[in-house]
């Protein structure tokens, strides 16, 4: 009886495995993807997320990791059922730009949080992560639209400044800015951008959910380095793009994925 207790337990236990449960008896809660932060608090305040900022979290295999208001970060994590921890040495790293101001209370406050949570659960497109005395709530975000963005010539139609305010695009320089990703391989390619004066090229690369551009360069001479030129060549780095349909045109929308302000370029093909 007691060897048949044995082999049943480990029937069990192996069968919880290949059907991705716990031992405790429940699923694992499954977090894959990435999440942006729409609320939370601590245990002493509530945070808060200025208009503007984005903080994303991304889970793939056993990594975590995203992007704060200022900084990269990253670790490792497990879960078991809805029990849930950071498992990465030392916690959670983060990259060391400097992050000042009410910036600088949420990207701290945030991942101390983070590095707390014990428990996970998701309701649909909602994810709560909650741990002594503080809960950050996550909604889901869709993939990049990779396909539709990659291949195509982009054509800058308008931009917002930090300040909020809307600008049209006209032809001063020397031409309409351009933006355009290609694909080499699987998860990345040359990437090429005009400021209107002055251009960008480089490599890009699928990471943590959105592209990442790499080993860039701008090259050319302005004689008058307008704002809308500053604008686009502080955007393109740490991508966050959007494709929407808008007056019956489809428009390629790019913001920081750092950014503090509501500016954006607006593109359409």
């Amino acid at each position: 009886m007691g060897v048949r207790r044995v082999l049943g337990a480990v029937a069990t236990a192996s069968l919880l495995v290949l059907v991705g449960c716990s031992p405790s008896g429940g699923p694992d809660v499954d977090v894959e993807g990435t999440w942006v932060l729409v609320a939370g608090r601590t245990a002493d305040d509530p945070l808060a997320v200025p208009p503007g900022s984005r903080v994303s979290l991304t889970f793939a295999g056993s990594d975590a990791g995203g992007k704060g208001p200022c900084n990269d970060y990253g670790s490792s994590f497990d879960v078991d059922g809805s029990a849930f921890e950071i498992t990465g040495p030392g916690g959670i790293s983060q990259t060391l730009a400097g992050c000042d101001g009410s910036l600088g209370v949420l990207e701290s406050a945030y991942l101390a949080a983070l590095g707390e949570v014990d428990t996970v659960a998701r309701d649909g497109d909602e994810l709560t992560l909650r741990g002594k005395g503080s809960e950050l709530v996550f909604t889901a975000t869709a993939p990049w639209p990779r396909a539709a963005v990659v291949g195509h010539t982009w054509r800058l139609a308008s931009w917002r400044d930090d300040a909020g305010v809307e600008h049209r695009a006209t032809d001063e320089g020397t031409s309409r800015p351009t933006l355009l990703l290609e694909m080499r391989g699987r998860r990345g390619g040359p990437i090429t951008s005009t400021s209107g004066c002055r251009t960008m090229r480089g490599h890009w690369t699928e990471w943590r959910g959105q592209p990442t551009v790499m080993r860039s360069g701008w090259k050319g001479d302005c004689l008058h380095f307008t704002d809308r030129a500053r604008a686009i060549e502080s955007m393109m780095s740490e991508l966050v793009l959007e494709v929407r349909e808008r007056d019956g045109h489809r428009e390629l929308v790019v913001r920081n994925a750092h950014g503090a302000s509501g500016a954006e370029l607006v593109y359409r093909l």
